[in-house]
């Protein structure tokens, strides 16, 4: 009899070791898991803050598209008003070189009338003094028309390279270097002129 407790007592004795080595498995696997749900956890986050990142930068990158096209769109425009400022003014200068090549051949011609009324007849005073104050009108027509013609070409100027510092910006920082250049020696205080 003392032999049969004594066994049961062995086999209780087992099963409650067993139970208590899977409790310990059992706890240090939830411990594993628990580490491991909370790792994940700090991933995810950061994941989540990367991409609220990437989500701030699109919205921004969309925004400056938006400002880029605006801008170019702008530069379209003035690029078509400055062609057109060109075409108006090359028009207008085109008018007054034929107005002064024409001015020009009445002048030539009045001045060989003139030519011939005083080789034909010194008693001519009267046509003669007509001929010369009409040779004046028109030279001073003429002179008016060549300065006319010199500002419409340096307006023309002016415009082509407002235009081609729209469309070119290197074009831009060419022409600022070039106005910051002197223009003689002399002028230079860098010493090395």
């Amino acid at each position: 009899m003392d032999t049969h407790n004594t066994h049961t007592e062995c086999l209780l004795c087992g099963v409650v070791q067993v139970l208590s080595a899977w409790q310990d498995s059992h706890s240090t696997y939830k411990a594993y898991m628990e580490a491991q749900l909370e790792q994940k956890s700090a991933e995810c986050q950061h994941l989540h803050e990367r991409a609220n990142q990437y989500q701030v930068s699109l919205t921004r990158a969309r925004q400056r598209q938006g400002d880029l096209e605006a801008h170019v769109s702008q530069l379209n425009a003035q690029e078509q008003s400055l062609l057109k400022t060109i075409f108006e003014e090359q028009t207008k200068a085109g008018e007054l070189e034929n107005r002064y090549a024409t001015l020009y051949s009445v002048n030539e011609t009045l001045l060989q009338l003139l030519a011939d009324d005083q080789s034909e007849s010194d008693g001519q005073t009267f046509d003669t003094q007509g001929l010369l104050l009409a040779n004046q009108e028109q030279q001073s027509e003429i002179d008016e028309l060549r300065f006319k013609v010199a500002s419409q070409t340096r307006i023309m100027k002016e415009v082509s390279l407002i235009l081609q510092q729209v469309t070119n910006p290197a074009v831009q920082n060419e022409t600022m270097v070039e106005n910051q250049t002197p223009v003689h020696a002399d002028e230079c205080s860098c010493g090395s002129c």
